[in-house]
Parts: C-alpha cells; sequence; structure tokens
C-alpha cells in the first residue's frame, strides 16, 4: 500500500478492507471482473483509493439506482466493453396488513439482519409508504425471500423486481428561513 493509503486508513478495519480491496484489484488484473461488498460512505473512499492506483484497470461504483448511498466497487479490465453485472437484485417488501403504515427504516433493516445477513451483503433499503425496496446480493436473494416473514409486527410478502419497476421516494429539497447578522459567507454558514 502506497503512504497516502496507510495515512487514509485509521484502524485496523480499514488497513483490512484496503488489502482485500487490493486483492480484488490484483484479480482483475489477471482477467477477471470482480466486485466489493457493500460499501459505507467512509469505505468507498478508501476503495476509490485503491482504484486510482491501478491504470492498468477500470472500475466504478455501484449501488443498483443513481444516488445510492450504499455501493459496491466494481474492478474489471480494460478490454471488457460491455457492461458490468453488478450481481444485485432488487427485493419489493410488502406489509400484508393495509392498515400498517408505521414500519420505518429501522425495522426493515432488524428484520433483514436478524436473519444472519451480514450488513455487508445488502445496500440501501429504500422506504416507502406502502413497504420498502432492499437492494441485496445475488446470492442472497432466494434466501431472503424465503425467509423474510415479518418485519417488526406485521407480515410481508416478498418479490424480486427488475430496475425498471424500482421506485426510488422523490425527496423534495428543504427550506430554511433564518435571519443571518451579515450577508457574509461565513455568517450564513454559521
Amino acid at each position: 500500500m502506497n503512504q497516502y493509503l496507510i495515512n487514509l486508513t485509521v484502524n485496523t478495519e480499514e488497513k483490512y478492507l484496503a488489502a482485500r480491496l487490493d486483492d480484488l484489484a490484483q484479480k482483475a488484473l489477471q482477467g477477471i471482473s470482480v466486485r466489493s461488498d457493500f460499501l459505507d460512505l467512509r469505505q468507498q473512499i478508501i476503495g476509490e483509493a485503491v482504484a486510482v492506483q491501478y491504470e492498468d484497470l477500470l472500475w466504478k461504483m455501484d449501488g443498483g439506482f443513481k444516488g445510492a448511498e450504499r455501493k459496491r466497487l466494481l474492478f474489471y479490465p480494460t478490454w471488457v466493453t460491455e457492461d458490468i453485472n453488478n450481481h444485485i437484485d432488487y427485493i419489493k417488501i410488502t406489509p400484508t396488513d393495509k392498515k400498517v403504515t408505521s414500519l420505518s427504516h429501522r425495522d426493515y433493516l432488524g428484520s433483514i439482519m436478524n436473519l444472519g445477513v451480514k450488513r455487508e451483503k445488502f445496500g440501501d433499503i429504500l422506504v416507502h409508504d406502502r413497504g420498502a425496496y432492499c437492494i441485496i446480493d445475488r446470492s442472497l436473494t432466494d434466501y431472503l425471500c424465503q425467509h423474510l416473514e415479518r418485519v417488526g409486527r406485521s407480515k410481508v410478502i416478498t418479490e424480486t423486481i427488475s430496475r425498471e419497476d424500482l421506485q426510488l421516494p422523490q425527496s423534495e429539497p428543504a427550506q430554511i428561513n433564518c435571519t443571518i447578522p451579515s450577508l457574509r459567507l461565513d455568517a450564513v454558514l454559521a
């Protein structure tokens, strides 16, 4: 690892992650397209620091949709021209009880992790008014669909959907009204 990467990793877990991502890049140099687990924002910074060291490789971060928070790092040889398969699936989770409207991100996350699925094996969970969408590693799709029966106290139905059927929540920009002592930028930021 180069000095920048050593300085970037602050603990043993991050050093291990950097080494693991470096190993993936080495495999890609041998002509094998590889992908990491889902990475959080901090891990993505480390992943990018590893990736830019390899000029003979192509790489990209992909979380399954534009604006994803948790993403996978994909390494592939420069001669690969087709779109690299990220090996992710989209699962729609729908409560069977029509009256249930209070399920939160925490409820869905807890139910999935209670099945023994590690956090790095699935990406974002997009909660909407009638359920949620989960982006997950393709190897765990069948397991999750067969075993996820409840979220919170509500029974749920799971189904695999295509990328085109994924409905992203519409976020509205927040408007903040405030009075500032001066028009200087540092006063606005404070």
